[in-house]
């Protein structure tokens, strides 16, 4: 997937009011929980935007970033391979899939 101008907009379930919106350069789909939205940018940070105020908190970053790409003869680009980090504080393991722009979190057993 190569990298596009995501654009997110929170709507208050209540009301039906808009609460925030603002545009990420991602180059994943957007996941979303009560917490807020989730993104991973091309420089390689998982990003989240908080669910009430929009507020950008970058949650851990794959190292390398995310250069590894293939282009095409239309101008766009697909990341390859695969990436992986590892949030040491909350014991997880994260998976970022190139070719496919999956992420997927792992919760890893805590030591007694």
């Amino acid at each position: 997937m190569s990298n596009i101008i995501t654009e997110i907009i929170a709507i208050d379930n209540q009301s039906n009011s808009q609460l925030w919106a603002t545009k990420v350069d991602s180059v994943t789909r957007v996941a979303t929980n009560s917490l807020g939205a989730y993104l991973l940018t091309p420089e390689g940070f998982l990003i989240r935007l908080d669910a009430a105020d929009g507020n950008l908190t970058n949650l851990i970053q794959f190292t390398p970033a995310l250069n590894l790409r293939k282009y095409y003869e239309d101008g766009l680009a697909s990341e390859l391979g695969y990436h992986l980090t590892v949030d040491k504080y909350n014991h997880q393991l994260f998976v970022y899939f190139g070719d496919s722009a999956q992420i997927f979190a792992f919760q890893l057993p805590v030591s007694q």
